[in-house]
């Protein structure tokens, strides 16, 4: 064997991740074009690559390559990928069935000692290709289970402590669920808390008919529990309620109660009615998939999938990308969250949202800039990529970097050919509205900038990108938290048709 040859076969030692340590045994790796075989001690083996000690030294080689014989060959057991999914909801079993799907596999669920379940993925044309321990966390801490080094998953809705190996999937949101016979439509967080703590007990009070309130609640989904409680919208010790063990079954009896109100996950509303949520200044958003796409709705969050920082097996590596494809979201929006993919509404859907932004604007914000954002906004379509930073930064924050790889890959494609793209910077009320118009004109054009990073080389310069800031202009809520003050930080995606757009000059 040839000096040049031999470095075809040699893969660096620290791309083994997880392996396999198998008891040295003689094996004979043959190159599938049949023209070089490579003899010796098999040392380890993770599904992809052979670590085997020749006469020239250990070698690594990568098993898509070769053929293998010899008592030290690997079994079909193996070469089965085996890691752990930790979740605290339903999703990554669902997902996981559904990329089985994909591959052409099955999945089998074995159930072993005190209840622990393992799903067992397979195909006939590959034999055993994954088995999958399913954990439900005993805590509201699911990230524990990455701090071991152990190959696994977590899916969860709480915030993952490392973002830069967390893949955000869907959204969820804490909603106010009634029936959609009671006419009130919307309320404040003031008056949800004193629904939460009895001091308000008649619908009359929060504007309908002389009826008693019925509180319903339920102990199930630790996370959303975790989300609750944060936000202070557990009932106070001693207010009557009515207890349910599942949100959906709380969710179904919500619905048909004309006197009932609850405190739900977005993901299992079901039937019932979501109340729209009200700020001190009047303007008040709703929860519906676009609002949480566009994370306009004060109380939003991700479900999320964190991995360790470590190379997963492979079938755990494209699972991952999986989760990404349009069949991966589908399920994720049937499970009832809202899913990843870029919508559209236009100007006459956000009419409302326009009207209570302009009665709230700061005096300093120049009619100028008003009258130039309605002009481009009228004809024109809004993505629900909405883009987001960490804060005190010019980072994207998870869901934003989700955002700029799925806009990069629509653009890429094609999906906003022949159209203008006009990337609108917005700023929180604090401080001057000259530098509030600077600096969201500074984050639109950073957002450029990770588009073009998420992109090849050169794939976007064709697109006709427009960097605007408008600062303080189009507030989508009232600033009565931080958290308030976040959502308004932001950078819009509207696209329009060249030809329904006036000559202007781009700004740089």
């Amino acid at each position: 064997m040839s000096s040049s040859q031999l470095c075809r076969w040699i893969l660096a030692a620290f791309f083994l991740a997880s392996p396999t340590v198998l008891a040295a045994q003689e094996v004979i790796l043959s190159a599938k074009s049949g023209d070089l075989t490579v003899e010796g001690k098999l040392l380890e083996f993770d599904g992809e690559f052979y670590k085997v000690d020749t006469q020239f030294g250990p070698l690594t080689v990568d098993a898509r390559t070769v053929s293998c014989a010899g008592a030290g060959c690997p079994t079909a057991q193996d070469t089965t990928a085996t890691f752990s999914v930790v979740s605290d909801g339903p999703a990554a079993q669902a997902l996981i069935e559904a990329f089985a799907l994909y591959q052409g596999g099955d999945v089998e669920i074995a159930t072993g000692a005190q209840g622990a379940q393992t799903m067992i993925v397979s195909s006939e044309a590959a034999g055993p290709l994954a088995e999958v321990q399913l954990i439900t966390p005993a805590t509201h801490t699911p990230y524990a289970a990455l701090k071991d080094g152990t190959d696994t998953l977590v899916f969860s809705t709480l915030d993952s402590p490392d973002p830069s190996h967390t893949q955000v999937i869907g959204l969820d949101a804490v909603v106010i669920a009634t029936s959609d016979v009671n006419p009130v439509d919307a309320i404040t967080m003031d008056q949800l808390r004193g629904v939460l703590a009895g001091t308000i007990t008649n619908w009359k009070e929060l504007g309908a008919g002389d009826s008693t309130i019925t509180l319903h609640v339920s102990t199930g989904d630790s996370g959303f529990q975790a989300h609750v409680a944060a936000l202070g919208l557990a009932p106070a010790a001693g207010v009557m309620v009515q207890e349910h063990a599942r949100m959906k079954d709380m969710a179904d009896v919500v619905a048909n109660d004309p006197f009932g109100i609850a405190v739900l996950p977005f993901s299992s509303l079901r039937t019932a009615h979501a109340m729209g949520l009200r700020g001190s200044c009047g303007m008040h958003n709703t929860a519906q998939v676009f609002t949480l796409q566009s994370g306009s709705y004060p109380m939003t969050y991700a479900l999320s999938v964190a991995r360790p920082a470590k190379r997963l097996p492979l079938f755990a590596r494209e699972f991952l990308e999986f989760l990404r494809s349009e069949q991966a979201q589908a399920v994720v929006a049937d499970l009832g969250y809202a899913d990843m993919g870029i919508a559209t509404r236009g100007l006459d859907s956000q009419g409302q949202r326009l009207a209570n932004s302009m009665m709230i604007i700061g005096k300093e914000v120049p009619l100028a800039d008003v009258r130039e954002m309605t002009s481009i906004m009228s004809g024109a379509k809004r993505l629900s990529a909405t883009f987001r930073f960490q804060a005190g930064s010019t980072r994207l924050d998870a869901q934003s970097r989700e955002n700029a790889e799925s806009l990069a890959a629509g653009l890429i494609l094609g999906n906003y050919a022949d159209k203008i793209v006009y990337l609108m910077g917005f700023s929180d009320g604090d401080g001057r509205a000259r530098q509030n118009k600077s600096l969201s004109e500074k984050r639109a054009d950073a957002v450029k900038a990770a588009l073009i990073k998420a992109a090849p080389d050169g794939s976007l310069a064709d697109v006709d990108f427009r960097i605007l800031g408008y600062g303080e202009a189009s507030p989508l809520v009232c600033e009565d938290t931080a958290a308030d003050a976040q959502i308004n930080r932001r950078v819009e995606v509207w696209v329009k048709d060249q030809a329904e757009t006036p000559t202007q000059t781009p700004a740089e």
